[in-house]
């Protein structure tokens, strides 16, 4: 489903530890019902518990409106027996190759991988001339309403939130598809 690729993000506070902001996810989707291919990133900033999802069409070379979400409440839906057994069969092949693991490392890049194969998964374009992304829900997922300016009613998973206060948005360099 997703293919690494050369990263767009060119922000300093990346390199910086003490700003605390990680790359969670930084690839390519392919979208095949519209058969579209999006350069995707996620990005977790941890002073404020939020993800900041970029995604940039490369053909058209526009991006889209950024999306932000919730970490606190996206994690209420993680699996996590799934999860564990995940970290047990990692530290178990640790074992078996006579190595050393930090457990908490080990379970930090086990739910990382989740959340982005999460939100990643969700990702869908919206109807229209206008490149806009949407994260859909499966089954299961969490829905809640807000009334838009228009008055109508939209509907969104539960942990998308606006631009948290205080975010200053990743910046990035985009290039159109060769």
């Amino acid at each position: 489903m997703a293919e690494q690729r050369h990263s767009p993000l060119k922000d300093d506070r990346l390199n910086d530890p003490n700003e605390h902001i990680e790359v969670v996810f930084d690839g390519s989707i392919t979208l095949w019902r519209s058969a579209t291919n999006l350069d995707v990133v996620l990005v977790y900033f941890e002073k404020l518990r939020c993800m900041e999802l970029l995604v940039f069409h490369p053909v058209r070379v526009l991006e889209a409106p950024r999306i932000y979400i919730d970490f606190a409440t996206l994690e209420k839906h993680l699996p996590r027996e799934e999860m564990q057994k995940q970290v047990e069969g990692r530290k178990e092949l640790f074992l078996r190759r006579h190595c050393t693991y930090v457990a908490s490392e080990i379970e930090k890049e086990v739910e990382m991988t989740t959340i982005s194969n999460y939100v990643v998964s969700r990702i869908a374009v919206a109807d229209g001339d206008d490149f806009i992304i949407e994260l859909q829900a499966h089954f299961g997922d969490t829905m809640e309403s807000d009334v838009s300016a228009d008055g109508m009613s939209k509907h969104h998973l539960d942990f998308v939130i606006g631009k948290p206060e205080g975010l200053i948005p990743i910046n990035t360099e985009h290039y159109a598809k060769p």
